[in-house]
């Protein structure tokens, strides 16, 4: 896996430098030039800097901004990039080199204004002027993606898709070979993209929380693997979480940082670029976070060794064939005691048992001890008065905080209920009867 950074940095002190068309306007031909050529050959050197923080600190993938060559395709003040002389290439070269001695992936996402279906012929030439700089730089810097929305749908998405196919058929080769169309969260889905995709033999970049503000009929695991198929290359997919939660008004607006619960646990071996405020701070904290999620699994890993699976397997059809009430009893790390109603517990092919859980206290009991023990009593057959159930002694050993995957194992919708849900892994260290059989 490549976790990637966005353009900026919050705390390190790399800085990429812009100007103004009002501010270049007011300069002589001559000293716009030098303005031009200082400022590009400042931005090569934060871009070196920029690669290299990235490798000393496991981050492999580095998104480089449009404006890496300030106005280069402006309207009036726009200019050829032989202007700004070999030594600036050069250096942006150097970039290059030192992204592939170091394993660093370089991709590039033009501004919203790229719209490749737009009705407007105007719009279109100036969309395939910016895609073709684009391309010029990557280049230099070898760069191997260049990714764009399917912009709007303009009332009839049919027709604005079809526009697209033609806009990137007049591309040049540079930018058409690196080209990838991205998931939206207003008008293009997966479900709309991915046949565009394969018309047109583009790779699908898969957002996942576009995804989720904007969705259709395929669940995240089958979108990735769909996305998937598209790429004749590295898979590069996003990433980010909502600010407020995914209860806000507008949880379009991406999060200072990642919920672990939010990064889809099939990721685990792609390319992924996390759009988040926090920049190098968050990917930062992500990957420790995803070290510790790697650490469950590899417990849950150890004790199925251990050879702890040999009732589950019985259990999953028990609880399939039997309803009935439960109750979940942990206790912290003082040994006070808490028993809490739980419904039937899923069933996992590996050996393993898990409870959906809030953040309250059963859950916080098993941070700090992770031993529990089970009690069902199935519905009894009408009139027979017998006690009829299981106890399981439970061991936890891992957490999800997969949405998705949290979503398709519950059994009810939580209504309104803004609680934190947890899906909470045990071994089964032993099982016996409702009553007797100790």
């Amino acid at each position: 896996m490549r976790l990637g950074l966005c353009c900026l940095f919050v705390e390190e002190a790399i800085r990429f430098r812009t100007t103004t068309a009002a501010a270049q306007a007011k300069l002589s031909n001559k000293h716009r030039t030098e303005k031009l050529r200082e400022l590009a050959a400042h931005n090569a050197a934060s871009l070196y800097a920029a690669i290299d923080y990235c490798a000393a600190h496991g981050i492999g993938c580095f998104r480089v901004n449009s404006q890496i060559l300030p106005l280069k395709t402006h309207p009036k003040l726009g200019y050829d990039s032989r202007l700004l002389g070999e030594e600036v290439s050069r250096a942006f070269q150097r970039c290059g080199q030192l992204a592939q001695s170091t394993g660093t992936r370089i991709s590039f996402h033009p501004d919203q204004f790229v719209v490749l279906s737009s009705p407007e012929s105007r719009v279109v030439k100036s969309s395939l002027t910016e895609l073709d700089y684009h391309a010029e730089v990557a280049e230099w810097i070898e760069a191997d993606v260049i990714n764009v929305h399917g912009g709007g749908g303009y009332g009839d998405k049919s027709s604005s898709l079809k526009r697209l196919k033609t806009t990137v058929g007049e591309l040049s080769d540079r930018a058409r070979s690196r080209l990838t169309l991205e998931n939206d969260d207003r008008t293009y889905t997966p479900r709309d993209l991915l046949p565009v995709c394969d018309d047109l033999g583009l790779p699908l970049v898969y957002d996942v929380h576009h995804h989720r503000c904007h969705g259709d009929d395929l669940d995240v695991e089958t979108a990735t693997r769909e996305a998937l198929e598209t790429w004749n290359r590295e898979p590069l997919f996003h990433v980010s979480s909502p600010r407020g939660g995914w209860r806000a008004d507008n949880p379009r607006s991406h999060s200072d940082y990642i919920e672990l619960r939010d990064f889809p646990t099939c990721w685990d071996e792609l390319d992924i670029t996390v759009e988040v405020e926090a920049k190098e701070l968050a990917v930062r904290k992500l990957q420790a976070a995803l070290k510790r999620r790697a650490k469950r699994k590899a417990a849950v890993q150890i004790h199925l060794s251990k050879g702890e699976r040999s009732t589950t397997m019985n259990l999953k059809k028990y609880f399939e064939e039997h309803t009935g009430f439960g109750v979940l009893s942990t206790a912290d790390s003082d040994g006070h005691v808490n028993a809490a109603v739980y419904a039937r517990p899923s069933c996992f092919e590996d050996g393993t048992v898990g409870f959906i859980m809030p953040d309250r206290l059963t859950y916080s009991n098993l941070q700090a001890n992770g031993h529990a023990s089970y009690l069902f009593r199935q519905d009894p057959e009408e009139d027979s008065g017998r006690y009829d159930g299981v106890r399981l002694y439970l061991k936890k050993v891992g957490e999800d905080d997969d949405e998705e995957r949290i979503a398709k194992l519950r059994r009810r919708a939580y209504g309104d209920d803004r609680d934190e849900r947890h899906l909470v892994i045990f071994s089964v260290e032993k099982e016996l009867p409702l009553v007797g059989a100790s």
